[in-house]
């Protein structure tokens, strides 16, 4: 695991910290920062942060727990609940009838 610390300066006040790791970690996708939050690897000032728009202050130090493998990926649907390749999705909610409005037709 590689551990990458930064502080934030005084003109970064009130910036989300998923954008600002955003700018800081330019070799990571934004999806992969969001996992790292959500997964608990995100530190500030010590204290793990689980929300993506927390609002940093000046010198906050943020520090990211990288792992060395294995680089989290955004969070993905689960391919047992995927519509197989091809198949046509409905537009209706599950045990909602879809009926036209007065006027329009099915």
């Amino acid at each position: 695991m590689t551990d990458t610390t930064f502080t934030v300066g005084q003109q970064e006040s009130g910036a989300r910290l998923d954008q600002w790791l955003v700018r800081r970690l330019q070799s990571v996708s934004r999806g992969q920062i969001k996992a790292l939050v959500d997964g608990g690897r995100v530190l500030v000032n010590h204290r793990r942060v689980l929300i993506a728009g927390w609002e940093l202050e000046p010198g906050d130090t943020v520090e990211v727990r990288i792992p060395l493998t294995g680089m989290p990926s955004a969070v993905e649907e689960p391919a047992s609940l995927r519509a197989p390749r091809g198949a046509r999705q409905s537009r209706a909610l599950p045990g909602i009838a879809a009926s036209p409005l007065p006027g329009h037709s099915l």
